[in-house]
């Protein structure tokens, strides 16, 4: 019986450990605004959405850093400036639960898309373009005058 018990124990145990975040997306639609507004709900089976870390990512080819602000202790925003006069501005804020994002829909061309794994959409409306995307503990955003494949390759990183 003890070693049943354990190997219960031990597979229960082994289950949980490896339940990642889930983030559910609830969209209504603000036709007033023209916009897909956008809230948020965590299910976090471990307690880990708390565990917020700043993270940069890596400077596509052909851009430097113009200003890195930490507004907060889970609020960053970075500016990218590229050689061709392209600009990004990447954004990573906490609190995915207690958010609100307004997406435009009105001309734009917008989609629900994947990005590393985790649930998002992809933007582009006159020459600009973007990303949004949480993993349960933080709303990432990239939005730029440059190619859509260039926030996509920074993304990936």
């Amino acid at each position: 019986v003890a070693l049943i018990a354990a190997m219960i124990f031990a597979m229960t145990a082994g289950a949980i450990a490896v339940q990642r975040l889930y983030v559910r997306w609830n969209e209504t639609e603000n036709a007033e605004d023209g916009t897909i507004d956008v809230t948020f709900e965590v299910d976090d089976p471990n307690q880990t959405a708390g565990e917020f870390a700043f993270i940069q990512p890596k400077t596509p080819e052909g851009y430097i850093i113009e200003s890195e602000t930490k507004y907060s202790d889970t609020e960053y925003e970075i500016q990218y400036s590229g050689t061709d006069g392209t600009v990004i501005y990447y954004m990573q804020s906490g609190g995915v639960d207690s958010t609100e994002v307004g997406i435009d829909y009105e001309e734009a061309d917008y989609q629900k898309i994947a990005v590393n794994g985790h649930e998002g959409y992809s933007y582009e409306k006159a020459g600009n373009n973007a990303l949004i995307w949480s993993d349960g503990t933080s709303l990432f955003q990239l939005i730029g005058t440059c190619e859509l494949n260039v926030l996509e390759e920074m993304a990936k990183k």
